[in-house]
């Protein structure tokens, strides 16, 4: 659930933990615990959520069921399960809704010799899927990390991104462009700079855009 900053909180976090049950049995145990979050609607009146959690664990892999009660009948489920694989880990969510609308949620890591590799695919309430793949690789000579990401749509279209993060004597930069369903691109640069004497950290943004069909001379005050 989403907390709106503009929501002012009657009862800030009204957070009741009992872990009940515990059973153990070599490496693997069963916990249950409670959350309940209260705040103020736009009416003043007040608004609850309440989250039940059971976590099982074993070697190897971890599953968790939720329940989760809001107002007005508001509500959903999630069952989620983890697990180590020989190479990376392995990640499956399903998500059911009051109105019997699910969503599942598969992810898949794999280590290689510099990173690793992700693919996740979700399949929405009427059986649409979209993919995530991203690759992510480090040079510790060099002292970069690199990130790139492309998203797939049910109808085909791609969105990817591609960042760069390099390590630098006083601090570090981070380039990031970003190319949208529509051909469009952003490009946002992050510089910062430490300084050990005065003990101050300094940070600068530069943000760039092409719009769709756009070329380089377009990218300033009309980027989407």
């Amino acid at each position: 659930m989403r907390l709106s900053r503009r929501t002012p909180l009657v009862l800030v976090m009204s957070v009741t933990t009992a872990l009940m049950g515990l059973l153990i049995a070599g490496d693997a145990f069963a916990g249950r615990f409670e959350r309940r979050v209260e705040r103020a609607g736009p009416r003043g009146e007040t608004r609850t959520w309440t989250h039940r959690h059971e976590v099982r664990r074993a070697e190897g892999r971890v599953e968790r069921h939720s329940e989760h009660e809001g107002p007005n009948g508001r509500g959903f489920t999630t069952d989620a399960r983890v697990e180590r694989t020989e190479d990376g880990a392995r990640r499956e969510v399903k998500r059911v809704g009051n109105d019997g609308r699910t969503m599942h949620r598969e992810s898949e890591m794999v280590r290689t010799e510099d990173g690793f590799h992700r693919d996740t695919t979700m399949t929405g309430p009427q059986g649409q899927t979209r993919t995530t793949e991203v690759d992510v690789v480090r040079d510790r000579e060099a002292g970069t990390v690199s990130r790139t990401a492309t998203h797939t749509l049910p109808d085909g279209r791609q969105a990817t991104s591609e960042s760069l993060v390099t390590r630098t004597e006083d601090g570090r930069t981070r380039s990031t462009t970003r190319t949208g369903l529509n051909g469009g691109t952003r490009e946002v640069d992050v510089e910062v700079t430490r300084d050990p004497e005065t003990r101050t950290r300094t940070r600068t943004v530069t943000r760039t855009g092409t719009p769709p069909g756009g070329d380089a001379g377009d990218a300033g005050a009309t980027a989407p």
